[in-house]
Order: structure tokens, then C-alpha cells, then sequence
């Protein structure tokens, strides 16, 4: 499918959407009254594809293509109310791991001597890729100044934990020696990612990040024994799909998100001394109460962080810049932060 029409009517875009997937007419919309226009025409977005891709007299897909239909229609979402795709100077390649190739785009801008950003894309770790987030990396390159390297980590189930991390490690020391200081970033899933790989390279006694960007983190990995939280369901992301994503991700290793802070941060006791935290979260989103938590426990160890908290908005908002403008906004504040960051902290 090719790219939409951006800032259009929401009600409008959906009705596009279910067209183009001949759906039936008239269609009810359906509204929550604490979320944005946008939300609800993401939410209605989401009810039209499970429209699409159901099929009640079939038998039960298989789990393979339960994960193929997973992948291709968050690749629908993103092609439909991604937005503007914005002028940026990119390269597509690929990095040399010890036994597979890493595939990357880097994002150039003309800024010399400055950080390079490193992101790691959401999607469960299950699913993204360099296409699902490229709007999203070119924005924040526009906007930062600075050049962004997006990374095609290796996807669970078929490579369960370490793969991910592994690979965020791989580009991050290919990096070390390109570039004169390194910025990690990440949404939800890649923010777990780059947030675990912090930890790591401070225990490997390794050169830190300037700074880490997180866009609604993925915190905490543990199973929860009962459902309290306002939105775990009913708001795109919810605490059954969450589990289900953890497990196959973490796999073999799912008992360890107890206890290492490699996989759930969280549980991290140790927090001085970590970089300068960024931090945007959606009100509406479960995720948000362990990013929260996560943001005080970095400043009760005495760091910065700067941390956003959007109303009335839903997980993965800042892909679908079609449908929130709150996305840019938030795009700028991020900006503005971290060149404030590098100002004040380190001259380049």
C-alpha cells in the first residue's frame, strides 16, 4: 500500500482504511471520552483490521500465521497514518556481527563532531523494522540535528533473548569507534532494549551514553498476578497481549524477568551515576505506571531527567503522526531537551 493522505480527518482516514480493505459500509465509530480524537481513530483503525483479518469459518490460524498477520498489519497501520514522510538524507546497510549481518539506516545530517543517535524500534520485540519507524527517525533527526542510526534487530519468537540485546550491543561498540559520543533511543520494546543495554555496558565497565531517550519503556517484564491498572484493556495495548509478548520474547528465559535487571530495569537497585534520561509516556497506556516509577527511582539516585507524560493519548502514539499532533509536540520537547543536554553538559 502506498503512504496516506496526513492530517486528514480521523473519521475520514478510517473510513479510507475500511474501504480499502472492503469492509462493509456504515460501520459503527466508536469513542472513548478520555482519549483524543486521534486515539479513538486509532482504536476504530484497530477494530476494522480485526475485521479484516478474521475469518469465523475457518479453522484457527497457526501461530505462524498468527505472527505473519501481526507483523503486516502493523505494517498497514504505519503506512496509513504514519504522516509526512520528511526530506532526510538516509543509507541503508548492513553491520558485521560475529556469525549474522545487522541490518541499519542511518539518518545523516551535516552536523559534525555531534552524538549519533542510536534507536531501537518498538513492537513487541515480535515485531518493526527500519520501515514501521522511518517517519519517526526522520523527524527526530530533523528535528535534534542530529544523525540517527535505526537498527533491524533480530525479532523473537525466532530469536528469543539475548538475539535483541545482542545485536543493540554489537552496533552500539561498532558505533563507540565512529562517532565521538553515542545517544541511545528507543520506543516501548526498544526502549526495554537500550535501557537494559545502559545497564550492561556500565557492568562491562564500558563508556556510557550521553543521554537515553525513552518513548513509552517497556520496564518491567514480570508476569503481574492480578490486573489492577485503569488500562489494561480496551486501549490498544493490553496486559493479555503484553504477556503474550514477553513470553515470546523471553522464552526459556521468562522465570529471570523476577530477578534480572537486564530484562525487567526495574529491578535495578543500583541507579547513580546513569546517563540523562528522557522520558515521554502516554497517560492511556499500561506501560505508563512503571515508566513513572522507573523516572523516580533514577531521581531519587540523584540523575537528570526530563519527563513528559501526554493526556488522553494511547501506547505507540508518536508513530502515527497522522492522527496526533501531539506526536510533534512531542518530537520538539524531545528536541529541545536534548540539545539543552548537550549545550550545558559537554561541548562537541
Amino acid at each position: 500500500m502506498s503512504s496516506r493522505v496526513i492530517q486528514n480527518d480521523p473519521q475520514s482516514l478510517i473510513k479510507q482504511l475500511q474501504q480499502d480493505l472492503k469492509l462493509p459500509e456504515n460501520l459503527p465509530y466508536i469513542t472513548k471520552d478520555d482519549l483524543t480524537e486521534g486515539s479513538n481513530a486509532f482504536l476504530n483503525a484497530i477494530g476494522s483490521l480485526i475485521l479484516f483479518y478474521s475469518k469465523p469459518n475457518e479453522p484457527l490460524p497457526s501461530a505462524e500465521e498468527l505472527r505473519r498477520i501481526g507483523r503486516e498489519s502493523y505494517e498497514t497501520l504505519v503506512d496509513y497514518f504514519q504522516g509526512e514522510k520528511l526530506q532526510c538524507t538516509f543509507e541503508d546497510f548492513i553491520i558485521q556481527d560475529t556469525s549474522h549481518t545487522i541490518p541499519v539506516r542511518l539518518y545523516k545530517q551535516n552536523a559534525s563532531n555531534t552524538p549519533l543517535i542510536i534507536y531501537a524500534h518498538g513492537g513487541g520485540w515480535t515485531r518493526g523494522n527500519l520501515k514501521t519507524h522511518d517517519v519517526l527517525c526522520r523527524k527526530l533527526s530533523n528535528e535534534t540535528g542530529l544523525s540517527v542510526l535505526a537498527v533491524d534487530y533480530r525479532l523473537a519468537p525466532e530469536h528469543p533473548y539475548p538475539a535483541a540485546l545482542d545485536d543493540m550491543e554489537a552496533i552500539y561498540n561498532w558505533a563507540l569507534k565512529k562517532f565521538p559520543a553515542l545517544i541511545l533511543a528507543g520506543d516501548s520494546a526498544g526502549g526495554n532494549l537500550v535501557t537494559s543495554l545502559t545497564m550492561k555496558l556500565r557492568d562491562l565497565n564500558l563508556p556510557q551514553p550521553e543521554a537515553l531517550i525513552l518513548l513509552y519503556p517497556s520496564l518491567d517484564l514480570r508476569i503481574p498476578t492480578s490486573n489492577n491498572n485503569p488500562y489494561d484493556d480496551g486501549y490498544f495495548l493490553t496486559r493479555f497481549n503484553i504477556n503474550k509478548l514477553i513470553i515470546d520474547y523471553l522464552q526459556d528465559n521468562l522465570m529471570e524477568a523476577a530477578t534480572s535487571p537486564l530484562i525487567s530495569p526495574i529491578l535495578e537497585t543500583n541507579l547513580k551515576d546513569f546517563p540523562k534520561v528522557i522520558m515521554v509516556s502516554a497517560e492511556c497506556d499500561p506501560l505508563q505506571e512503571e515508566a513513572e516509577k522507573f523516572a523516580k527511582l533514577l531521581q531519587a539516585s540523584a540523575n537528570k531527567v526530563e519527563y513528559l507524560i501526554v493526556p488522553k493519548v494511547i501506547h505507540a502514539f508518536m508513530q502515527f503522526f497522522g492522527l496526533y499532533p501531539e506526536a510533534n509536540e512531542a518530537i520538539k520537547w524531545i528536541a529541545q531537551k536534548i540539545n539543552s543536554t548537550l549545550s550545558s553538559d559537554r561541548i562537541f
